[in-house]
């Protein structure tokens, strides 16, 4: 798929609803690790509010570049994951 180049549009999808949709994923993936021993720092961490500003970027950014916003999702959530893991890891002794 070639890129496009980015337009101003109306039809961008609202930040609201992006960011409902980032919270269902981030909630069903944390849940699918809960036996992990670091599920409880991860599922704090990935409840702070600033943990959808990658996952809604990443899906307006593919949203300006012509494609569906949604299709961005799941790699603006593992983006988020990595980015999560990598500040708790870090902080271990």
């Amino acid at each position: 798929m070639a890129l496009q180049e980015p337009t101003a549009n109306d039809d961008a999808p609202g930040a609201a609803d992006l960011t409902r949709a980032v919270n269902a994923r981030l909630s069903a993936l944390a849940a699918a690790a809960a036996s992990s021993p670091l599920h409880p720092a991860y599922a704090t961490a990935l409840g702070r509010p600033g943990k959808r500003v990658r996952p809604v970027m990443a899906m307006l950014a593919c949203h300006d570049f012509g494609g569906d916003a949604e299709a961005a999702l799941e790699f603006g959530c593992a983006t988020e994951l990595v980015h999560t893991a990598s500040l708790i890891l870090d902080d271990l002794p």
